[in-house]
């Protein structure tokens, strides 16, 4: 008894070597479903998934507008035709949305220090200049940096099976949000599934 004991502390320590997995990707790319699995792969001690969306979720409709785009206060779309003649949409932040991106930051440094342990599902809309204010924020925590791509036509496609996404919004984040950022670990997610993601995320903090 005193040997599985041990074990399992000995798992514990290397897990709590690292204690946030950020994930940074194109709306669309999985990461949600990534964070999913590693929750369940993560058994050890449980990890808390916290988003965007969730942010995002948080606000009242009417603050953001995605159905227009015309500035609001939250969230909106500015728009433009790609280099394909294809009608894409960019993130256009407010000034209400500002404080609730930093809101975000600042709740995520809160609950990393009462020592809990965070999947960070993220959409870096500026690319390395967003990762810089979190890699300033989670200085004193050990964070593991994944990014999470695909190709544009894949993209495209589960935005069109999803139906709840705007179509041509995650081809714009795509050109951007890996931009001069750098990570411990890349994954292409047409090339592998949420579930191998996660187990070679689990394999990569548990060896």
């Amino acid at each position: 008894m005193i040997t599985v004991i041990n074990c399992r502390l000995s798992l514990h320590l290397t897990i709590a070597m690292v204690q946030i997995i950020y994930i940074n990707g194109p709306s669309s790319v999985g990461k949600t479903t990534v964070a999913k699995s590693l929750q369940q792969m993560l058994r050890e001690y449980p990890w808390l998934h916290f988003g965007l969306d969730r942010m995002i979720g948080l606000m009242p409709t009417w603050v953001n507008n995605f159905e227009e785009t015309t500035p609001c206060e939250g969230f909106s779309w500015k728009t433009h035709v790609d280099e394909h003649g294809m009608l894409v949409y960019d993130i256009r932040i407010g000034p209400f949305a500002e404080r609730i991106l930093t809101l975000y930051r600042i709740m995520t440094v809160t609950m990393a220090q009462d020592q809990f342990s965070i999947i960070i599902d993220d959409v870096a809309f500026h690319g390395n200049i967003d990762i810089q204010q979190w890699r300033s924020m989670l200085a004193p925590f050990s964070v593991l940096w994944v990014g999470l791509t695909a190709p544009r036509e894949v993209l495209i496609e589960r935005e069109r099976k999803r139906k709840n996404r705007t179509i041509g919004s995650a081809e714009e984040q795509l050109k951007v949000v890996h931009t001069d950022v750098v990570y411990d670990l890349f994954f292409d997610t047409s090339q592998l599934t949420a579930e191998d993601i996660a187990y070679r995320i689990h394999a990569h903090i548990t060896r």
